[in-house]
């Protein structure tokens, strides 16, 4: 990359980018770092919504280019929680048809999906939306979710869904998004389910309610000093007549709490 280029993109100096492209006539399609990042990229990555404006309408194939961990502008954008930068990639994703038309051969979720590529995966099989999820970028997941709910059916190589990282991460609200979407993977990392993360991470979601309806959903209390007191949630489970998804008794929600949780001494499956 031209270190003009990376320099205006790294700043967001529109005005000095678009002279120099004008001046010097670059394409810039070939200007690309080492690690294959774009000047989009990098302007997603610091948030600079003129200069990603600017750099669309004078190249709008660099929205379809991924760089070497399979991630597009638009998982970078999400991953940085820069919500007016995920704004204008997916409005451009929705209306500018790939240049290059490179979108057929683009991996998604899923091959009915082929032509949506804000669905497309990156290497670690993360969409836009698993990026927001794992740094607790809430507006930025609850906007992938309104734009196209179907992100909810997205399953990571590491076996996570958006569901499950919710739970895990105790983003409830994005929990409940997912929930009234008509579709949605469950499936947690090392065969765990969303109430094995829920009930580790003290909010109970009722496992009635996974797949149909809203969720109910329960903070847990203050720890006392120097221990994590999840028996309310623990109690919940016990109670319920069924799991979600099929699991090994070794591991089971109760399991899992009680093995991390010693002061638990009611952790019993009825």
């Amino acid at each position: 990359m031209d270190p003009r280029i990376y320099r205006y993109a790294m700043s967001g100096d529109t005005n000095s980018m678009r002279k120099l492209v004008k001046e010097d006539q670059l394409d810039l399609t070939h200007q690309l770092t080492l690690h294959s990042n774009n000047a989009l990229h990098i302007a997603a990555q610091h948030g600079h919504r003129a200069f990603a404006e600017e750099l669309i309408r004078l190249s709008p194939s660099l929205l379809f280019r991924s760089n070497f961990d399979g991630d597009l502008p638009l998982h970078v954008a999400a991953r940085e929680g820069h919500m007016d930068l995920v704004d204008i990639l997916i409005d451009s994703l929705k209306n500018i048809s790939n240049p290059d038309d490179e979108v057929a051969d683009l991996e998604s979720t899923d091959s009915s999906m082929a032509q949506a590529v804000w669905l497309k995966i990156n290497l670690k099989g993360n969409t836009a939306l698993h990026e927001a999820m794992r740094f607790r970028h809430t507006k930025v997941a609850m906007a992938l979710l309104g734009f196209d709910p179907r992100l909810a059916d997205g399953l990571n190589h590491a076996g996570e869904s958006p569901l499950y990282l919710g739970c895990e991460l105790r983003v409830m609200v994005v929990v409940e998004r997912i929930l009234s979407c008509g579709s949605f993977r469950v499936e947690g990392l090392n065969g765990r389910t969303p109430l094995h993360a829920s009930a580790i991470s003290g909010h109970y979601v009722s496992v009635d309610r996974i797949g149909v309806g809203q969720p109910v959903t329960k903070k847990r209390p203050r720890p006392t000093q120097g221990s994590r007191n999840h028996a309310h949630v623990v109690e919940k489970i016990a109670r319920s007549h069924k799991t979600s998804g099929r699991v090994r008794k070794e591991r089971s929600p109760l399991f899992s709490i009680h093995s991390s949780h010693q002061d638990i001494s009611f952790a019993r499956q009825n």
